[in-house]
């Protein structure tokens, strides 16, 4: 009878194991078809937040920085200088605009706020919300909000004394996914 017990005991444990292994799989293979929505909490998890929140000690919020921020994100995608009217200002004065310091200040703000509330739901959502009503009244829907991105990060590149590695940058991608998914569900089309 014991060896029976034990018998079962050791088909019970391969068989939890082959499960767990199973469950791995999926979430490694399938992270973004079960985990588009904002609150998933097994996505949060999955984001290395000391890695954002140690590049953006680096990223002083002044007015300095929301304008080259800005100048980063034009850069990489002149056809957002539309939304901010500064299309016809010499893209090198841009980041000396007064308007586009400030709204450059704002985003790092936004972005650093996220960051650092990444897993309060609350704040994080709030702050979504915030940032809607702003995207909207610069008339810019989710396609533009995600060229922000490429100019985001690059900004953050340029005030690393190291190259960002493949991993950290993996990182701010999975941030802004995260993101642009709560964008698109609270409304953002």
């Amino acid at each position: 009878l014991l060896n029976v017990f034990q018998g079962f005991r050791i088909d019970k444990r391969i068989e939890f194991q082959e499960r767990l292994l199973h469950k791995q799989h999926l979430t490694n293979n399938f992270i973004g078809t079960f985990c588009t929505q904002f609150s998933c909490s097994e996505f949060r998890k999955m984001v290395s937040i000391g890695i954002l929140k140690d590049h953006l000690s680096k990223c002083t919020l002044n007015m300095e920085n929301g304008g080259q921020l800005l100048a980063n994100v034009f850069k990489a995608n002149p056809e957002l200088r539309k939304f901010y009217d500064v299309e016809d200002i010499d893209p090198d004065d841009t980041k000396k605009s007064r308007l586009i310091q400030q709204a450059g200040g704002n985003l790092l703000n936004s972005v650093t706020f996220m960051v650092n509330n990444y897993d309060n739901e609350r704040s994080f959502k709030q702050e979504i919300k915030e940032q809607i009503c702003d995207l909207r009244e610069k008339g810019m829907k989710l396609e533009d909000a995600r060229k922000l991105k490429t100019g985001f990060v690059n900004y953050v590149k340029s005030k690393l004394s190291q190259p960002m590695t493949a991993k950290e940058e993996k990182e701010w991608d999975m941030f802004f996914q995260r993101f642009f998914d709560a964008l698109k569900q609270h409304g953002l089309q």
